[in-house]
Formats: C-alpha cells, structure tokens, sequence
C-alpha cells in the first residue's frame, strides 16, 4: 500500500505484473480486497483501468512513511 500511495498518478496494474513481487493472483486479489474496503478506485471502464488509492489514506500512509524515516 505505502508504493501505491506514493504513486501520484493511476497504477495500471497489467503493467506493474512485471515487478513479480508477487504472483499474479496475489496482487488482483488484494486489490479487489483493498477496492471492498474502499480503499482503492478504480477509474475507468476499459480493460487497462488504473487504480488509486483514496487520498485520505494516501495522505496518512506517505505521513507515517515519513515520520518513520525521519527517527
């Protein structure tokens, strides 16, 4: 959650499945967990649709990711 919250723009998640962190299924299912807790949208209605994480968690996550870094 913390890379996508540090993305500014839409993450198209076909082109992210390169990294390989993790398989293919393990990615789209947590995802669709993250999209029933309302913590990711998704924007639009094609195929290659991009998501991203509500700017409310956004915020919160990048200011725990910092306070961290900063002790």
């Amino acid at each position: 959650m913390t890379w996508l919250a540090s993305q500014e723009e839409g993450v198209d998640l076909a082109a992210k499945l390169t990294d390989r962190q993790f398989s293919k299924s393990e990615l789209w299912e947590a995802m669709r967990s993250l999209g029933r807790r309302g913590l990711v949208e998704k924007r639009g209605a094609t195929e290659r649709s991009h998501l991203y994480l509500h700017p409310l968690w956004q915020q919160y996550l990048l200011g725990i990711q910092s306070e961290t870094t900063e002790h």
